[in-house]
C-alpha cells in the first residue's frame, strides 16, 4: 500500500469506531485538532508533510491494519 492509501485506511477505522483520535495522536504526536482536519478533508493528505504521512502509516501498519482486514 502507499503512504495515502494507509492513511486513508485509518481515517476509515476511526470513522469505524476501530480507533480513537485521542490514540492516534498520542502514539503519532500529531494533534487530535490536525488529525480531524485530515479526516474531515478541511486539509488536503496530498499536503501533508511526509514525516506526518510516514508516522501515520506507521501507527496504521503496526496497530490498525490487522483490526480492519
Amino acid at each position: 500500500m502507499s503512504l495515502r492509501q494507509d492513511i486513508e485506511s485509518l481515517f476509515n477505522a476511526w470513522e469505524n469506531n476501530l480507533v480513537t483520535g485521542y490514540k492516534i495522536s498520542k502514539a503519532t504526536g500529531v494533534s487530535q485538532q490536525l488529525l480531524g482536519k485530515y479526516r474531515d478533508g478541511e486539509r488536503s493528505i496530498d499536503r501533508m508533510a511526509l514525516e506526518t504521512a510516514e508516522k501515520l502509516s506507521e501507527y496504521y501498519i503496526e496497530h490498525v491494519k490487522d483490526l480492519s482486514d
